[in-house]
């Protein structure tokens, strides 16, 4: 007898979704690397390309933006460096000079300007200061016993905390050098007084102009500048956050938030941010479980880019045990994690906005790079782009009642025909993309099925897999190899029981 035809199904492919880190993948695999979701589309997020090397030896440690001098600066192992750009019709001329030298040669470095050609640079054991008029560069006199950290300026003034005391300090009006503008040369200074603690970071609050934080490790101060004749600041006695710093590296400001990797008395790391007036985490259930499981939270560094509309907050764990990187939208809400092409951190150390272009510094060399979504590719000194490793995995397909059931077929929809490197001549190029299933909720996945990506103009946009077996706890994950752009929507996954 010839039996019914078994009633298929359609569930949803969330091909277009984050990294939702939950605690295991059984609970929900669903992960996204070096994409991100907008318009209801998954398209690429940003890649870089060298733009100048500055030095063979030594890392990226800061890179600031100086606005009066029109000029990056750069900080490379123990060298700083201003950098020069300058538009040559459709390309860019970058020149670079040697401007100082400090005595530490690995860590954060934090720097500020002033309205008188001084730029503070401060590596949380001196602070220097470099006059771009001049041309001088010299260590700034401390008051005795201060060790500086996180620089900022504000209202005419540098303000710098003392890592290891209880203090922090204002400099004279527009004077970095000179630490000593109280009465008969004394030094004028704040105390941290909600905790004992130590304060790390003197900030200047995007958009609010007298405001300052003083964050320390567990702890954050809110003083404004209210023009005093004796000292200017007034600490705002009603309120205080109960989290600090774990590590001033994993503050990052924008033109409205300020957001770091933030620790208190009752618990561990995790992600804050704050519009001035209070103080949210980012976190979900899932990030704080992998920011507990991190060996050397401490050793971080974060900053804020913003990309086609997005602000992204782009952290990373340069730890040997942790080797992480991840970037929390803000437009949309929602996390991803970012790589370099191992699958390693991304290499990203500091980032700074010039002349429309965002550039960076890298963890692993002493080269300038400059990183824009209108990249698809990494590219290095002296190679060929390198494909970026773009990777969705779904979300686990379950029934509620854990029976077993067969995946008919999966489908979703993809742009292609946009990748300019893909044309008809070309050899030894060969864009693709794969599909690899698991059968165990994603602890483990099987090997790719690839399709080719059609050559530059034929559009076709659908594509099909077919007889993908039996299991009750369905993981898809897909992965575009290619040099050109990405945009996929959500599909569909057919299943009968």
């Amino acid at each position: 007898m010839k039996t019914n035809s078994p009633t298929v199904q359609a569930e949803k492919l969330d091909i277009v979704g984050s990294s939702t880190f939950g605690r295991n993948p059984k609970i929900l695999a669903s992960r996204t690397f070096n994409m991100i979701t907008s318009d209801d589309w998954l398209v690429d997020y940003c890649g870089y390309e060298f733009v100048k090397n500055l030095s063979n030896t030594g890392n990226g440690r800061a890179l600031f933006t100086s606005v009066r001098n029109n000029r990056l600066i750069a900080v490379v192992s123990n060298n700083i460096y201003s950098i020069a750009v300058v538009n040559a019709g459709s390309r860019k001329i970058y020149t670079s000079a040697k401007i100082g030298q400090l005595t530490t040669f690995g860590g954060d470095v934090f720097m500020d300007e002033n309205n008188n050609g001084e730029i503070a640079i401060c590596d949380k054991h001196a602070l220097y200061i470099y006059n771009y008029v001049s041309g001088d560069f010299r260590e700034a006199l401390l008051p005795s016993g201060v060790t500086p950290g996180y620089v900022t300026f504000q209202n005419g003034r540098f303000v710098v905390p003392d890592i290891t005391g209880a203090n922090w300090y204002i400099s004279q009006f527009n004077d970095g050098l000179n630490w000593f503008p109280g009465p008969e040369g004394t030094p004028l200074n704040g105390g941290f007084q909600t905790k004992a603690n130590a304060p790390l970071v003197t900030l200047r609050f995007p958009g609010r102009s007298n405001l300052l934080f003083v964050m320390g490790e567990i702890v954050t101060e809110l003083w404004n500048d209210n023009g005093l004749p004796q000292f200017p600041y007034q600490k705002n006695t009603s309120i205080s956050f109960d989290y600090g710093c774990i590590n001033p590296g994993s503050v990052a400001v924008s033109e409205e938030f300020v957001a770091w990797l933030g620790i208190s008395e009752d618990s561990g790391p995790v992600l804050m941010y704050s519009n001035g007036s209070d103080v949210k985490s980012i976190s979900t259930d899932g990030i704080n479980y992998k920011l507990e499981k991190l060996v050397s939270p401490e050793k971080c560094s974060a900053f804020f880019v913003k990309l086609a509309g997005h602000l992204i907050y782009q952290i990373t764990f340069y730890g040997s045990d942790d080797n992480y990187s991840f970037i929390y939208d803000f437009t949309t809400g929602k996390f991803f994690d970012v790589t370099d092409e191992n699958m390693n951190y991304h290499i990203a150390k500091q980032v700074a906005f010039f002349d429309n272009d965002y550039y960076f510094v890298s963890f692993k060399d002493g080269s300038l790079y400059r990183m824009s979504s209108e990249l698809s590719t990494f590219q290095y000194e002296g190679k060929d782009p390198i494909e970026i490793p773009r990777i969705r995995v779904c979300s686990n397909i379950r029934m509620p009642n854990s029976f077993r059931f067969v995946v008919n077929n999966l489908t979703f929809t993809l742009e292609q025909g946009d990748d300019t490197d893909n044309q008809q001549n070309v050899q030894h190029y060969d864009p693709r993309i794969g599909l690899r299933i698991s059968s165990n909720g994603g602890v483990s996945f099987g090997n790719f099925v690839t399709y080719p990506i059609y050559k530059i103009g034929n559009r076709p946009n659908k594509l099909d897999w077919w007889n993908l077996g039996s299991t009750n706890d369905f993981v898809a994950q897909i992965r575009f190899w290619g040099r050109g752009p990405w945009r996929a929507f959500d599909g569909v996954a057919n299943i009968f029981q």
